[in-house]
């Protein structure tokens, strides 16, 4: 599978924000924040290495926090109106037989 580009551009003057970019390896969704900015992703599992939910910050493509998630079929980022928490629907598989269950995970990301 091929990597995924993540480029952000700086709207006043059409240009990218950063000459050197973030290469997100397996990058299957993101999502950004409504208030503040940050980015949150997630990769699918691949190999021996989990699946992983993370949080950057933007311009400074500073990880504020990583979740390493196993047997996930797929997630779903929702971020909260206020920017306050971010929500992610897991998808996990249940057995080899690619049963699915759901779970739900709420992050803080910041406090108030």
């Amino acid at each position: 599978m091929m990597a995924a580009l993540l480029v952000v551009m700086c709207h006043s003057i059409c240009h990218v924000l950063h000459i050197a970019c973030c290469i997100v390896k397996l990058n299957r969704d993101f999502a950004w924040s409504p208030t503040d900015n940050m980015i949150s992703y997630w990769t699918c599992e691949e190999g021996d290495m989990p699946a992983r939910v993370t949080l950057i910050d933007v311009p400074s493509r500073v990880t504020l926090c990583t979740k390493n998630l196993f047997g996930v079929a797929d997630c779903k980022l929702h971020w909260q109106k206020s920017g306050q928490y971010l929500c992610v629907k897991v998808d996990r598989y249940k057995s080899k037989k690619e049963e699915k269950e759901k779970e739900m995970i709420k992050y803080a990301v910041r406090t108030v």
